[in-house]
């Protein structure tokens, strides 16, 4: 269940920042709040109804964290190692993602919708129900992961291994695909484009 509060900026759709009525963008003390968020995610601490956006996190080992019903949004995550994480309703929307590792995560009902992925590896995670909807990933990994309903919808794809993967009820269409393998995966169960109703 979220506990997330509106940011009190007149106008302002964005959730406040974890310690702030505000969000990030209307922060007088951006500064002391990004500080605040390096330091929770170095801490090993489960991390529940968090919200930051606009920020920047770089080379955090961050592995076997658990993040529940968080905003993170609109960052930019630089080498951080989330391998062995448990992420659970994370909203990572349009954000930025470069040599960052999610192997053997779990990762449930999630939104990475509209984010880039540069050299990232979740190889050997659990990723049910999971939305990547309109992302861009170049050189990532997803490799014997469990994608089962997930949702790949108008993403572009370039060099991106699905190798031995769970893709039943994975959805790829409207997909750009260049480079993109899918040895020994079940690919007939998986959805390529729409079937019109009659």
């Amino acid at each position: 269940m979220f506990q997330l509060k509106s940011c009190k900026h007149s106008g302002c759709a964005h959730f406040a920042v974890h310690s702030s009525d505000y969000c990030f963008i209307h922060s007088s003390n951006r500064e002391q709040l990004a500080k605040e968020t390096e330091q929770l995610f170095s801490s090993n601490a489960e991390i529940t109804s968090f919200s930051m956006g606009h920020g920047l996190l770089k080379d955090k080992d961050c592995t076997n964290s658990r993040i529940l019903a968080s905003n993170l949004y609109h960052m930019i995550y630089e080498n951080i190692d989330f391998s062995g994480s448990f992420l659970r309703l994370c909203f990572f929307q349009f954000s930025h993602f470069y040599n960052c590792s999610f192997r053997d995560c779990t990762i449930h009902y999630s939104i990475f919708a509209g984010s880039t992925f540069d050299n990232c590896d979740f190889r050997g995670s659990d990723i049910l129900h999971t939305n990547f909807e309109g992302i861009t990933a170049s050189k990532t990994q997803f490799s014997d992961t469990d994608l089962y309903y997930s949702n790949f919808v108008s993403s572009d794809l370039h060099k991106v291994d699905f190798i031995d993967c769970n893709l039943k009820k994975t959805d790829f269409h409207n997909s750009k695909r260049e480079e993109v393998n899918f040895k020994y995966s079940n690919i007939e169960e998986a959805h390529f484009e729409r079937r019109e109703k009659i």
